[in-house]
């Protein structure tokens, strides 16, 4: 359960910095400051796709497929939160 949780925080660390710095939101919300560069959202993404990898590698199916369901929803959620800060019109 330990490696699973620690899976979970690397993931949810990459998506949290994917969401900071992209691009397209930056752009419309007209935030300063640039936003990560192609080559850094692709090393983001191998990041926090490299945990689940090692869960699989460790055949851990369980924790596999809570790691995948939660960063789903976490996923989402910080999609839904950062929607919401920067889009005015949001509920």
């Amino acid at each position: 359960m330990l490696l699973t949780v620690i899976s979970f925080a690397i993931t949810a660390a990459a998506l949290g910095a994917l969401c900071l710095g992209d691009p397209k939101r930056r752009r419309t919300a007209r935030l300063d400051g640039a936003a990560h560069s192609s080559a850094a959202r692709r090393m983001l993404v191998v990041v926090g796709l490299l945990p689940g990898a090692a869960l699989l590698l460790a055949a851990h199916g369980a924790g596999f497929l809570i790691w995948l369901g939660g960063s789903a929803i976490f996923g989402w959620l910080l999609t839904m939160g950062a929607a919401g800060r920067t889009n005015p019109s949001a509920k």
